[in-house]
């Protein structure tokens, strides 16, 4: 099944299997962007939904015959994953039915397949996380020892971000303080005071 072959009108909104390729009780089919709720208006036979809450529904195709019983829940954005609207669709674990999902939200238009990782592209372009935090996804999903999840654990926190901040706010102030006597003969700095603050920036890294 080849869906980028046809063309799609989009408005950036993306789709796709979330969960890994195979059989099992669940499958989760991510949709993300502007047209995610009029997607679940042409897909599902439910109307209304309540943020943040698993509502059950039926996937219908354009033939109107039900794909699957499924579970939805929406998050509106700004809160969510990826900052825009956000939908997660739990369907019955089995590929056949993952793709006739796919296929139905690709027969809208409203949407397109998603690229690889692009999900938390989105997250990061609207700063929903750093980049830090972007990297430490990737590294979470491929750890293989408990401790490169819990390494992967501390950057997706943000507890290394808010260190580099911080160092890189304190390095700004000595630079500054240091251009500031230059300019001013009313600023002195001891060179005995930077070179305590620089040997407090070393300790913190």
């Amino acid at each position: 099944m080849n869906l980028q072959a046809e063309s799609v009108i989009t408005g950036d909104t993306i789709y796709a299997e979330s969960t890994p390729r195979g059989r099992g009780g669940i499958s989760i089919t991510r949709i993300s962007g502007d047209n995610t709720r009029k997607i679940l208006q042409e897909i599902t036979i439910r109307d209304q939904w309540v943020a943040h809450l698993q509502c059950f529904t039926r996937i219908v195709n354009r033939d109107a015959e039900i794909v699957d019983e499924v579970m939805v829940v929406l998050h509106p954005g700004p809160h969510s994953y990826t900052g825009e609207d956000l939908a997660e669709i739990s369907s019955h674990g089995n590929p056949v039915i993952v793709d006739q999902i796919m296929e139905t939200i690709h027969e809208t238009r409203l949407a397109r397949p998603a690229l690889g990782g692009e999900f938390t592209k989105k997250a990061f372009l609207n700063s929903r996380i750093d980049l830090a935090q972007a990297e430490a996804v990737d590294s979470m999903i491929s750890a293989k020892s408990a401790t490169g999840l819990d390494m992967a654990r501390g950057l997706l926190s943000g507890e290394v971000s808010t260190l580099v901040y911080g160092l890189s706010r304190d390095i700004r102030d000595i630079m500054e303080r240091i251009e500031a006597s230059f300019v001013s003969e009313d600023v002195e700095v001891a060179p005995g005071e930077i070179a305590g603050a620089i040997g407090d920036i070393i300790q913190c890294m």
